[in-house]
């Protein structure tokens, strides 16, 4: 299922095109591998994500890695101060995702 997220509930207005977020509460930057299973847990489902960005670097590359071992297509959404819009930064396209799985035979990496 394709989903809109944001990253952190709560940090910022988002779009009403965004259903959920990742987190839902505090967590520790720190813990690696605590924010990797709540990202793994929120995207179970997902065969497609368009991710707002509401901050916290480690937040964003556990997703990312989640989404990398799991050929699952991402694009993150960044908020422009000057045209007050998000803009989108294709990190794993819908194309690359199926030339790996169906062209190379992965399910993940």
């Amino acid at each position: 299922m394709k989903k809109t997220l944001g990253l952190f509930e709560g940090r910022h207005d988002l779009p009403a095109e965004v259903t959920g977020y990742i987190f839902t509460s505090e967590v520790d930057p720190a813990d690696m591998a605590g924010l990797y299973q709540q990202v793994a847990e929120a995207l179970a489902e997902v065969s497609s994500l368009t991710l707002y960005v509401t901050g916290l670097t480690a937040g964003t590359t556990a997703v990312l890695q989640y989404c990398f071992g799991n050929i699952v297509p991402v694009t993150l959404m960044h908020y422009d101060r000057i045209s007050g819009q998000y803009v989108p930064q294709v990190i794993l396209s819908e194309q690359q995702a199926q030339n790996l799985r169906f062209d190379c035979g992965l399910t993940a990496i």
